[in-house]
């Protein structure tokens, strides 16, 4: 997954998906050469960098990864989780 967005331009970024061309509520982030540089946290961190670590840790410490959206004042987010 991560190959092949980085094979695609930040500008071809979708907000949603059963309507590719609304427009997305955020700026390209500064520096982004591609839509895996799109993908970041509140902080500021790269999501997929984030997800795949979450990933790594549930392996080493055998326990379960659980992402989970909530809604906070109209916004999606996830959640990872993880328990034995």
């Amino acid at each position: 997954m991560r190959a092949g967005l980085s094979e695609r331009p930040p500008e071809e970024r979708v907000y949603a998906y059963e309507d590719p061309e609304r427009p997305t509520p955020w700026p390209i982030p500064p520096g982004a050469e591609s839509l895996v540089d799109c993908f970041l946290t509140s902080s500021g961190s790269n999501l997929l960098d984030t997800m795949q670590r979450a990933l790594e840790v549930s392996l080493e410490v055998d326990a379960d990864v659980e992402i989970r959206p909530f809604e906070q004042s109209g916004v999606v987010n996830v959640v990872v989780t993880g328990k034995k």
